[in-house]
């Protein structure tokens, strides 16, 4: 998780200072600091949806569990069958 986290965040961010640097040296506009800004602010955003997607599945897994454990919950009721009585044979 933390690795993945770490490559949504720094991935954005050195696609965008690579792009910048090949369009400077194609075609002589300097966008470096933008291109920073773009990078850093998409990487928070890739951050923010990978923690929430995270979060919910967690969430869900742990939903289950709950609803697993309270169908193994069984009520126990005071209806016993009758016994059979020793004083009073039956034939």
């Amino acid at each position: 998780m933390v690795t993945g986290l770490g490559f949504s965040v720094i991935a954005p961010v050195t696609l965008c200072i690579y792009i910048a640097y090949w369009i400077k040296r194609t075609y002589g506009f300097d966008i470096f600091f933008p291109a920073i800004i773009l990078g850093i602010l998409s990487g928070i955003l890739s951050a923010y949806k990978s923690v929430c997607y995270f979060l919910n599945k967690v969430k869900e897994e742990d939903k289950k569990i709950l609803e697993e454990r309270s169908k193994k919950v069984v009520k126990q009721t005071a209806n016993n069958p009758k016994k059979k009585s020793r004083i009073f044979k039956e034939d």
